[in-house]
């Protein structure tokens, strides 16, 4: 069985169908104040007195947004009729949320890779400066104290890059290590 609850909004009034699970979950949460008539039937002469054209059959979920899209649909007295427009409508939706979110994920990850490349392009004359410091050739006993008697310097050099990827720890861990070790 569905509800179909005319609410009242900023400008004007919407209709809005609710299965009975929904309804349970949903009564609760809705402001009262703008409820103004609830109904089983879809007949029913209020919804005609309110001259309501379209009803809210249902929603999907933005993934890029974290929101719900409300979809209208005609309003008519044919349920079978509603439920495949919302089926046409909500499809499409979906397909173009989730090209749009693809869409946002490449640009993040486009904004990213710049950021990780202009780092790097700053930080190599960094860390042939620190290679001079802590040779690369050193051995890993030597590289770690002097990279502690220079203050754990930042970007490190290759070879204290190169100790680190073997110990599978975080900077910040790794510089911990180092300094109640070494």
């Amino acid at each position: 069985m569905n509800y179909y609850v005319i609410k009242k909004n900023q400008k004007d009034y919407d209709i809005e169908k609710y299965s009975d699970s929904e309804w349970k979950n949903v009564k609760d949460k809705l402001n009262q104040n703008n409820i103004v008539h609830i109904t089983n039937d879809l007949s029913d002469l209020k919804i005609q007195h309110y001259e309501l054209k379209e009803i809210i059959w249902g929603r999907v979920f933005n993934k890029c947004s974290c929101n719900y899209r409300k979809i209208y649909v005609p309003l008519s007295t044919d349920i079978e009729q509603m439920e495949k427009e919302f089926q046409v409508i909500s499809k499409k939706l979906e397909e173009e949320l989730d090209l749009e979110y693809e869409q946002i994920c490449k640009r993040k990850q486009e904004r990213y890779q710049k950021s990780k490349e202009r780092n790097a392009e700053f930080s190599r004359p960094l860390i042939e400066q620190f290679n001079k410091l802590i040779p690369v050739d050193s051995d890993k006993e030597t590289a770690l104290k002097l990279w502690k008697q220079h203050d754990f310097l930042m970007p490190p050099p290759d070879v204290i890059s190169k100790y680190k990827i073997e110990t599978d720890m975080s900077w910040t861990q790794f510089a911990h290590f180092v300094r109640n070790n070494y």
